[in-house]
């Protein structure tokens, strides 16, 4: 199928995934000429076109996830997000599967802390807050732990709008 439809993501996407459970078999000694799951990512960035390569780096690293190879997907993660830090769908995936595969807390609130040094826009920044209080609000030991997460939030929004506040005065002063 690759062969034929190599442009095809969702074909590349059920290969990846393939190769990660053969090489997952107990008794993979009858499998012989199967390649690794790297591999089969590295053949599909040669073929694809550069927004499905996007996609099927971060299909990559959630397979790393669901196969308990969490260092690896953080790994992958983190380099998709150093080359687009302002891909917010792909943060939240990156949480999402922190949260249900790492289960750890501090790992997760980190996350959070590296999204909040990107300047996103305001409406992304509130649904982000959102997120975050979500997270927070089940995760915490206590209601003074959780007030203190909301202050965060507000802090930053804050802090942000008055920088926005700034560049317009600043844009109105040089028009003048």
């Amino acid at each position: 199928l690759i062969k034929d439809f190599f442009s095809d993501l969702d074909i590349w996407k059920n290969y990846i995934e393939f190769l990660f459970e053969v090489k997952n078999l107990e008794n993979n000694e009858n499998v012989h000429n199967i390649i690794e799951p790297k591999e089969g990512l590295n053949k599909s960035m040669q073929v694809l076109s550069k927004k499905n390569q996007l996609d099927i780096m971060s299909w990559y690293g959630q397979l790393l996830y669901k196969y308990n190879q969490k260092e690896e997907a953080r790994n992958m993660f983190d380099n998709i997000l150093k080359n687009f830090p302002k891909r917010k769908d792909i943060w939240f995936v990156y949480i999402d599967k922190e949260i249900k595969f790492g289960k750890n807390i501090d790992k997760v609130r980190q996350i959070f802390d590296k999204m909040f040094e990107i300047k996103f826009k305001v409406n992304d920044l509130k649904s982000i807050m959102k997120k975050f209080l979500e997270f927070e609000k089940q995760n915490c030991k206590d209601e003074k732990e959780f007030l203190k997460a909301q202050e965060k939030t507000k802090e930053i929004l804050a802090k942000r709008m008055n920088k926005k506040e700034e560049k317009n005065e600043e844009e109105e002063n040089e028009e003048e």
